[in-house]
């Protein structure tokens, strides 16, 4: 009953190429150049370089705070 209520330019996957096999070339052409799976896929490279700003930032303010509560505040 739902399927006759939604029409097909609301469901833009139903007549979408199938792109499976397109895919499976590229990531085994890639890992047989010994790519790390992590980078394969479109637009990981600035994925990863984003989660690793953050998390070198993210570690380098944990750090910090550490040592400032480890070596405390100069008093006069």
């Amino acid at each position: 009953m739902l399927a006759s209520r939604v029409s097909r330019a609301w469901v833009p996957f139903l007549n979408s190429p199938n792109r499976v096999l397109e895919k499976q070339k590229l990531f085994q052409d890639r890992f047989n150049h010994h790519t790390p799976i992590h980078l394969i896929p479109p637009r990981s490279r600035i994925y990863y370089g984003t989660y690793l700003t953050f998390f070198a930032v993210g570690m380098t303010g944990t750090l910090y705070t550490v040592y400032e509560l480890i070596v405390g505040k100069q008093t006069v």
